[in-house]
């Protein structure tokens, strides 16, 4: 693997994903890559120290992860398909089992490490070894969970426009103004929840009150907040929400997952990913073997 390629296929057919790229506060960074050949899929999971260092493998496995998580207690925790989690503690794996036999589409934990993961066929939290359903169903296909870091407000989204969020210690499920599938959630600093979607729906606001910023974008794949302001990722790259118009910031690219930490915004997608220190942007482009 070296540091430059403009394409995801390598020579021997096999499509490649790096996403998500997780950047850490010293500088480094963690690295899901997604290999496929239309029936067998293999992940790997590479940590860098930094956007240019070579990459130190620290797991691979013939199945699909879908996404990866750090917790605040180091734990690394990856959502694969059949239900089940893999966890790293420490330098050790462990493949878990959970309550479900569907595909777990993503994952993430609070400040206390709580760790939630949202499946095709619902909900569940994960502690100490611990799994409980919270929310299941034929219609609750969920693809991402996030809340605010203390984990006292919580948020899920899925297809169709599926929107979950916690009241009074329960899950409610709120109805969007769109049916759009639903691709990414994040609650920004000043407590805006913000939502985006297929057909480039972007939603602001909260349970009830929604508002509808015009896009003419193609998908919208991801959200978060960095440094007071939320970002957009896209298939047609990187934007940024400056009042009710969205902004590009990084065109072009592949922005399938975003990621951050208080230094640093990380954009991943094909081979590629982008970090971005509130300045400037720093890129990485994978190759791969035969």
């Amino acid at each position: 693997m070296a540091s430059q390629d403009e394409n995801d296929a390598g020579q021997d057919g096999w499509t490649w994903t790096a996403a998500p790229a997780i950047p850490l506060e010293d500088g480094g960074l963690l690295v899901k890559l997604l290999a496929y050949d239309g029936e067998f899929p293999v992940s790997y999971v590479y940590e860098h120290s930094g956007v240019h260092g070579e990459p130190v493998l620290l797991y691979d496995v013939d199945t699909w992860l879908s996404d990866l998580w750090l917790a605040p207690d180091g734990t690394l925790l990856a959502a694969g398909e059949a239900g089940q989690l893999h966890v790293r503690t420490g330098t050790r794996w462990r493949v878990l089992q959970s309550p479900t036999e569907g595909m777990l589409t993503g994952v993430w934990a609070d400040e206390n490490s709580v760790c939630y993961i949202a499946s095709e066929e619902g909900l569940m939290r994960y502690q100490r070894g611990q799994f409980a359903l919270l929310a299941s169903g034929p219609d609750l296909f969920v693809e991402a969970v996030r809340g605010t870091v203390d984990g006292h407000r919580l948020y899920a989204i899925g297809r169709a426009g599926l929107f979950l969020y916690t009241h009074g210690g329960n899950w409610v499920r709120d109805h969007l103004p769109t049916n759009v599938n639903l691709n990414g959630v994040c609650v920004a600093a000043d407590g805006t929840v913000h939502v985006v979607g297929d057909a480039g729906v972007v939603l602001s606001g909260g349970p009830g009150q929604w508002t509808i910023l015009d896009s003419d974008l193609e998908d919208c794949l991801d959200v978060v907040d960095f440094q007071g302001a939320v970002y957009v990722g896209t298939s047609q790259g990187v934007f940024k929400m400056l009042d009710e118009a969205l902004v590009p910031v990084l065109p072009g690219v592949a922005a399938l997952r975003l990621r951050v930490c208080s230094g640093y915004l990380c954009v991943s997608g094909g081979l590629s990913f982008h970090r971005f220190d509130g300045v400037a942007w720093d890129s990485r482009h994978y190759i791969v073997g035969s």
